[in-house]
C-alpha cells in the first residue's frame, strides 16, 4: 500500500499518522522499513509522544530512578562537577542572560530574598566589607578620585543642593570636629608658607 503523500513546491510531504497533517519529509525520523524510507509520525508528534511515556515511566518507577540518580551523583562527583564546570564556561553567555531575564521578571521577588539573605548576614557581610577595604585601600582611593575628576561638576552641584536642604551639617560638623579642623588649617597654612618661602 503506497504511503499518502504529495508534492508542495517540488518537496515531498507525508502524511503524519498522529496528527494527520501533510509535513515535509525532512520532518520524520529515518526508518528504511517504512514507506519512503521515513517514520509514520512526524519528529514533532514522535517527541511530544515520548515526552508523555517519558513522565509515564517516571511516575511508575519514581523513588527507583531518584535511587538510582543518587547512586550516580554519589559515585561520579568529580565528573559531574567538571560537566558542570565545562557548560558553564561554554554557555556564560546565555546563562548570564537568562538570569538577568529572570530577575528583571521577578524584580520584588529577587529584592526580598536579598534583603532577607543580607538580614541573617549582617554581621558576617559588614566583617568582609571591612577586610576588603583594608587590602584594597589604594584601588579604592584611586577609584574615587577618577570617579571624582570625570563627575566633579556633577558632584559640586549635588553637594551644594544637600548643603541647601541640610543647613544644620556644617555648623555641626564643625563643632563636632572643631579640634580636627584646626589642626589641619594650621598644617595646611604652613604647608602654604613653607611653598612660598621656597618660591621666593
Amino acid at each position: 500500500m503506497t504511503r499518502a503523500h504529495t508534492y508542495i513546491d517540488s518537496e515531498l510531504h507525508l502524511l503524519c499518522s498522529a496528527c494527520r497533517k501533510m509535513v515535509p519529509h525532512t520532518r520524520f525520523n529515518n526508518n528504511a522499513k517504512r514507506g519512503f524510507g521515513k517514520q509514520s509520525r512526524c519528529k514533532d508528534c514522535h517527541m511530544k509522544l515520548r515526552k508523555e511515556n517519558d513522565k509515564k515511566y517516571y511516575k511508575r518507577n519514581k523513588e527507583k530512578i531518584a535511587a538510582r540518580v543518587k547512586k550516580y551523583r554519589e559515585n561520579n562527583q568529580e565528573a559531574i562537577k567538571a560537566a558542570i564546570k565545562a557548560y558553564q564556561i561554554k554557555n556564560r553567555d546565555r546563562i548570564n542572560e537568562r538570569k538577568r531575564a529572570h530577575r528583571n521578571a521577578n524584580l520584588e521577588e529577587y529584592k526580598k530574598k536579598e534583603a532577607a539573605w543580607r538580614a541573617g548576614r549582617k554581621d558576617i557581610i559588614k566583617e568582609k566589607n571591612r577586610l576588603w577595604r583594608e587590602t584594597h585601600q589604594d584601588e579604592i582611593k584611586k577609584a574615587r578620585k577618577q570617579w571624582y575628576e570625570t563627575n566633579k561638576e556633577r558632584h559640586l552641584k549635588n553637594h551644594r543642593v544637600w548643603l541647601t536642604e541640610n543647613p544644620d551639617y556644617q555648623r555641626n560638623y564643625y563643632y563636632k570636629n572643631k579640634k580636627r579642623i584646626k589642626v589641619n588649617q594650621k598644617r595646611y597654612l604652613d604647608k602654604l608658607k613653607k611653598e612660598n618661602q621656597n618660591d621666593s
